[in-house]
């Protein structure tokens, strides 16, 4: 692996959160699906993408340092293509941004006397990561990260430490629904942007981007072409891969 490649990526791996070791694929489940990319057949590139991006999903950080290190050695364009559109997000998250955690909850204050006891879920908002660890409406957070709500400041303080955990970290939550209470742990989602932070960012990140995957790769500098250009003048492109 390149050093400024090693410079960029060794805050983001050595977090104690980088990943969980027991469930997460190894380099050699993530290296075969990499060369499937570039398969011949169609639905097996498509699977083998699928595949990675799911990891990446769950793994993020970890993904993003094992596919970094194939692009920077890739022979294969249509391998280099797939892995560029998997990198940009992970990239964008992890290397160029400063990302706020989010849960996708409404909350509420759930008080006995004047000491706050719980947080209370009042909604949980589809398709984020409350509801993919399995909190509902009406769920009482008791503890967060072994921290007691009166400790923490009640929903403001759970509001502020999720809002800066890294999104793909993992917060562990005392929960009690009815009367039975147990631990959840969440795998910390990404906050929305608006509409004006993207579009106050979009110019920046992608200058950010194009340097940074030169910077893995920079004994193949296309100078600005596009990936696969040929000189005017040559008789004939070079084969392009089968699709």
């Amino acid at each position: 692996m390149r050093i400024l490649h090693c410079c960029l990526l060794i805050l983001i791996t050595c977090s104690p959160l980088y990943g969980d070791t027991v469930t997460r694929p190894s380099t050699e489940e993530i290296q075969k699906q990499i060369t499937l990319l570039g398969d011949q057949a169609f639905k097996t590139r498509s699977a083998a993408q699928e595949q990675l991006e799911l990891w990446s999903e769950r793994h993020p950080r970890y993904l993003l340092t094992q596919l970094a290190e194939a692009y920077s050695d890739v022979e294969d364009v249509e391998i280099e293509i797939r892995l560029r559109e998997m990198l940009k997000p992970l990239a964008r998250l992890y290397l160029y941004a400063e990302p706020r955690g989010y849960l996708g909850v409404h909350l509420g204050t759930e008080r006995i006397g004047n000491e706050i006891t719980a947080v209370l879920i009042r909604r949980v908002l589809p398709g984020q990561a409350a509801e993919a660890a399995g909190l509902k409406d009406g769920d009482l957070i008791l503890m967060l990260e072994g921290i007691p709500m009166d400790e923490l400041g009640g929903q403001g303080g759970v509001s502020t430490r999720i809002a800066e955990t890294m999104p793909g970290s993992v917060l562990e939550l005392a929960v009690k629904r009815g009367e039975k209470e147990f631990l959840v742990r969440v795998i910390v989602g990404l906050r929305p942007m608006s509409a004006r932070e993207r579009a106050a960012t979009v110019g920046s990140f992608e200058a950010q981007y194009l340097s940074w995957l030169e910077s893995l790769r920079p004994d193949r500098n296309h100078n600005g072409m596009p990936i696969g250009h040929f000189p005017l003048g040559t008789q004939s492109p070079p084969q392009s891969p089968q699709l």
